[in-house]
């Protein structure tokens, strides 16, 4: 699917409809007090969060798979169902700034900094949720899940650490990935039958015909 529909049809929706709306007078105190609020600055934006999900649009999202259709669906569909869940948009810009610490070695420390920050807020708010898993937050729970087991696989490790074991405990992503599997054991089918099916779907055709190698990709984690 496409965000924009033809030129025609976005023509239409954008063209000006006839009716008895007029602008208000620039003179008058209402409209010079409308803007006067139009002008005035609002909150700064957060251009480092911009920088993130940028990247991680035209490139990181590239990296989870080899698939058009299952990249398609990183890029588009997950950040759209993230702007409903805080705690999936903050992993994301956590493995986005993961994927720039490696292209960008000069800011390595800066980039790790913001993945931590972004990933443990993402943590607390979703905590509560996973609690109390439903049909509703399935998804965004899911797409949490898997950004995270992906961050803590591809964050460095700390002095000591194993892949496998962490501060002398399992480590953090065998958890994560077993939490994954606990949230499509709960509600499988409604991930399948949600904004997510094509990757089930692909993941099912794909296991059937596993001689066929996937379209190669320019694009690397």
């Amino acid at each position: 699917s496409t965000l924009l529909g033809d030129q025609s049809s976005f023509s239409s929706q954008t063209s000006t409809p006839q009716s008895d709306y007029r602008p208000s007078n620039p003179s008058s105190p209402s409209g010079g007090a409308s803007q006067q609020q139009l002008a005035a600055p609002g909150p700064e934006l957060a251009i480092a969060d911009l920088e993130l999900l940028h990247h991680y649009s035209t490139s990181t999202a590239y990296t989870f798979s080899l698939h058009p259709v299952i990249q398609t669906l990183w890029r588009i569909e997950v950040p759209q169902i993230a702007f409903t869940a805080p705690y999936t948009l903050r992993a994301i810009l956590a493995v986005s700034a993961l994927h720039l610490a490696v292209l960008r070695p000069e800011k390595q420390e800066y980039y790790i900094s913001q993945a931590s920050f972004h990933h443990d807020a993402s943590l607390k708010l979703a905590t509560p949720e996973i609690a109390n898993i439903t049909h509703d937050n399935c998804t965004p729970l899911f797409l949490f899940s898997a950004l995270s087991s992906f961050i803590c696989c591809a964050k460095p490790l700390k002095l000591g650490n194993f892949l496998l074991w962490e501060d002398h405990e399992i480590a953090n992503w065998l958890m994560l990935i077993r939490g994954t599997g606990t949230i499509v054991d709960f509600a499988e089918e409604s991930l399948k039958a949600g904004p997510l099916r094509t990757l089930f779907s692909v993941h099912r055709q794909r296991d059937a015909h596993s001689e066929i190698p996937e379209p190669p990709t320019q694009h690397q984690f």
